[in-house]
């Protein structure tokens, strides 16, 4: 049976991440190979979540052994389950993690993510508390960038040398694929609140922000997380005073014209000096862009 054979290919369809494998040791693509490569991902995930016995930085990947893979399957899927399930259908481990690296990155792993997007505008327009509503939206996002291995996944990707097409191929999907839910969520609050995003600043563009400011914040969690007193809350919190500032940055009411540009230039106008050099002299704010 060849991957993807007799389904159609809806990306929606977690099966038809077989198809999307590459790799020609695969013996085969039914269920219970989609079910090995979840009981991978499940061995990886639990193993973020393991006590420590050394100073290794938390975003390292642990790749599951073939006992680990095994005993996760027999846990969630066959009781009875040997080894032989697994080898016959990858001849080598190698072969195994190739698959599972793919698999990872199927949209079908960040449904979750999706979710959130699709219930972050009706939190928000209908809180009583905006600033504990981002809240609550930052801290269930965080939570499962840290429960699945997707984020840790991803930053293996960017330091590839060369990084593999199927792996960039499968990473812009996952990019632009967030772009487009959250820019639909971001346009139902800004809406909602009679705000408008400012002319040079794009709903894509703004959606980009918000994103790399989650992962910026997470990456620099995972590696220091001494630095927010250990503590998910606080994360959460600078992220979403960080969601709150360039909100109240970006938009302005219907029919402002001010752009980002003059509105800091304005901010600006009066520090600096008294002297009449710096910022604040007459005329003052930065100067102009050539």
């Amino acid at each position: 049976m060849t991957a993807g054979e007799g389904r159609s290919a809806d990306p929606t369809d977690p099966m038809t991440a077989l198809t999307r494998l590459r790799n020609p040791a695969t013996q085969r693509a039914d269920p219970k190979t989609r079910w090995l490569l979840e009981a991978g991902l499940d061995a990886i995930s639990a193993s973020f979540k393991e006590p420590r016995a050394t100073s290794d930085l938390p975003l390292r990947v642990v790749w599951p052994t073939q006992e680990r893979v095994v005993a996760r399957y027999r846990e969630h899927r066959e009781p009875r389950a040997t080894r032989g399930v697994l080898e016959h259908r990858w001849r080598t481990m190698s072969d195994y993690y190739c698959d599972l690296f793919t698999w990872s990155l199927h949209p079908g792993q960040y449904a979750a993510h999706r979710g959130m997007a699709q219930h972050a505008a009706p939190e928000v327009v209908g809180a009583a508390d905006l600033a504990a509503a981002a809240r609550a939206i930052a801290r269930a996002e965080l939570e499962d960038v840290f429960a699945r291995p997707l984020f840790r996944m991803k930053l293996l990707i960017c330091v590839m040398d060369p990084v593999a097409p199927v792996f960039r191929d499968a990473l812009a999907r996952f990019y632009a694929a967030a772009t487009e839910w959250w820019s639909e969520a971001y346009r139902a609050i800004l809406a909602a609140a009679n705000l408008e995003l400012r002319g040079e600043i794009g709903l894509g563009t703004f959606a980009a922000l918000m994103t790399a400011m989650e992962e910026g914040l997470a990456l620099r969690y995972a590696a220091r997380p001494e630095e927010f007193g250990n503590s998910i809350e606080n994360l959460a919190d600078s992220l979403a005073l960080g969601a709150m500032a360039l909100i109240n940055g970006s938009t302005a009411e219907p029919g402002q014209t001010t752009t980002l540009a003059e509105l800091l230039r304005n901010r600006f106008g009066g520090v600096g000096t008294h002297d009449g050099t710096g910022p604040g002299r007459e005329g003052g704010g930065l100067p102009e862009q050539g």
